[in-house]
């Protein structure tokens, strides 16, 4: 369940000795969101409840890439093709260690394709105006206003 890898990640932080420099928030209000995003070093996405929600990707999904539009690596269990800065892992603990020793060893040149690739492409403009073009052509043609 969710609660118990939550609890077994504060756990791992506690044997290991990291918890000066790992940090795991409670939730907090979405006012808050932006700042305590600023602060972090990179985004974790992962869904575990394999519920339709999150087979679809349709929770919270926009939080990988208000974490890339500010630089910010991210790591999760989902793939979205040719974004470079999210990095895939499974939430077992060997594969975690490794995507965050590939994010420390990459973090510059990942930080920076994040937020390039949210100015590029991963943006409202880039990827919903070319629909609206779309629609509204369509509307035009369909409906012959007098």
């Amino acid at each position: 369940s969710n609660k118990k890898l939550i609890k077994d990640l504060f756990e791992v932080i506690r044997q290991k000795k990291l918890e000066k420099i790992v940090s795991i928030t409670e939730a907090i209000p979405y006012s808050e969101l932006i700042t305590a995003c600023e602060d972090a070093h990179l985004g974790l996405g992962f869904y575990l409840s394999g519920s339709i929600m999150d087979k679809t990707i349709s929770t919270a999904s926009n939080k990988i890439f208000e974490y890339a539009a500010m630089g910010k690596p991210v790591i999760s269990n989902i793939i979205l093709p040719a974004d470079s800065w999210l990095i895939y892992s499974t939430p077992l603990e060997n594969d975690i260690k490794k995507a965050l020793k590939y994010c420390v060893d990459n973090y510059q040149t990942i930080s920076k394709k994040a937020a390039q690739e949210f100015i590029d492409k991963n943006n409202f403009e880039y990827n919903f105006l070319p629909f609206l073009k779309d629609v509204m052509e369509y509307a035009d043609n369909k409906f012959q206003y007098n």
